[in-house]
């Protein structure tokens, strides 16, 4: 969205500006949902198991959420506390536009069947069983108060665009409320006090805000200004908590606009603002959003093993205390030794040990081993001491050292 537009002589825009609350933007994006503080600077990833296409959040934080063809209801950091029954039968696809009521006790939502007519019904989230009617031909529903909805897309060109009704009501009840233009249907609105926003028109290219006195389905409503040219196509609108901003989706995410106050009469908006790109399906509720998960605790380290039991003694007294590790060099000369290695043995070695002989404080040869060990010198070291008359060296073993002088 690049610009608003007056539909009468206003006002001019005002500038974006969010006040802090502790409200939040449901949303979905890569087929999970996820939740926003409104400004975008925090986000916290409510599902991970993908599949997502449509969530819906009432005030109280609870969630409902669209997969396939079925509804969950989920709690604000993902478990699923139930899947809620539908009337989606063999001819019918579904379900679409899952609204939850502000007290997220009921769910209602679209359904097509299969020749593309649309309509709208409803559930219990808990299941609890209420046997609610079908309203043919209507879609998008938007909930007034827990009692009272909102639907658009009209079922036919004769129709009115809005019609306000009780999810209990017969099919043939409800109140007829606004037509806009027969050849620019109102679809996908959402209402606050005094004001609906909604998507004029098929092609989806024009979001007009309306101002209205009364109690909704009372009185004529009023456009007052216009959101066009979208990235793609308008979808979603949601006004906050508060009536003051509207958010809304296009095609590179959420955007979200300050509302002027409409009580008085009509006044242009300010345009909009991308705040979460990638984001689709935005629902704004007066829930925070959860703190930040805390990753577990690594595990501790594993205890180190219990040292061995000493051998039985018999009652003669302690066992004796175990041999100490000796090293013997081999003789040989320094031509050989740097050629072939510097063989050492060990005595009394409790399994293979890390043998080294040092020149002048540096090591230049190593080895491992339990019995005899090789000590390779490294190819530094050769050329160091090739053309040496005498090399002494310092042998090292774990808690043991020897001398040795070797000659060319």
């Amino acid at each position: 969205m690049r610009y608003s537009s007056p539909l009468v002589a206003l006002a001019a825009a005002l500038a974006f500006a969010a006040p802090a609350q502790a409200d939040s933007i449901s949303y979905v994006k890569d087929g999970d949902i996820w939740l926003s503080t409104p400004d975008g600077a925090r986000q916290y990833r409510v599902t991970s198991d993908g599949g997502y296409t449509f969530a819906s959040q009432a005030d109280n934080g609870v969630i409902v959420a669209t997969k396939g063809r079925e509804l969950y209801r989920l709690t604000r950091t993902g478990e699923v506390v139930n899947r809620i029954i539908t009337a989606l039968g063999p001819i019918w696809f579904g379900p679409y536009e899952a609204a939850v009521s502000p007290d997220g006790t009921k769910v209602a939502y679209e359904m097509w069947d299969i020749n593309g007519y649309r309509s709208v019904t409803y559930a219990d989230t808990d299941n609890g069983g209420t046997d609610y009617p079908l309203h043919t031909g209507w879609g998008f529903p938007t909930w007034i108060d827990n009692a009272t909805l909102l639907h658009s897309r009209a079922p036919n060109a004769l129709a009115k665009d809005l019609i306000v009704r009780k999810p209990q009501e017969p099919n043939n009840q409800g109140t007829a409320w606004y037509k806009l233009d027969a050849r620019s249907p109102l679809l996908d609105v959402a209402i606050t006090d005094n004001a609906f926003a909604g998507i004029a028109g098929e092609d989806q290219q024009l979001m007009t805000i309306f101002r209205y006195t009364g109690a909704p389905g009372t009185g004529t409503p009023e456009p007052c200004y216009e959101f066009s040219q979208p990235v793609g196509k308008f979808e979603g609108p949601t006004f906050s908590p508060d009536g003051r901003r509207l958010a809304w989706g296009e095609g590179d995410g959420i955007w979200i606009a300050d509302m002027p106050d409409l009580s008085g009469g009509c006044k242009l908006g300010p345009s909009g603002k991308l705040v979460i790109p990638g984001a689709r399906h935005a629902d704004w509720g007066p829930a925070d959003v959860p703190a930040p998960r805390q990753d577990p605790p690594p595990p501790a380290p594993p205890a180190p093993p219990a040292p061995p039991a000493p051998p039985a003694t018999g009652g003669q007294g302690p066992a004796p205390a175990p041999a100490k590790l000796t090293l013997t060099p081999v003789k040989t000369s320094l031509r050989t030794a740097l050629a072939k290695g510097l063989k050492v043995k060990l005595a009394n070695a409790s399994g293979k040990v890390r043998v080294t002989a040092a020149y002048k404080g540096k090591t230049v040869a190593s080895g491992r081993g339990a019995g005899t060990v090789r000590l390779k010198f490294t190819k530094k070291a050769v050329r160091q001491l090739r053309n040496k008359r005498t090399v002494k060296l310092t042998l090292k073993a774990p808690g043991v050292s020897a001398k040795l002088t070797l000659k060319r």
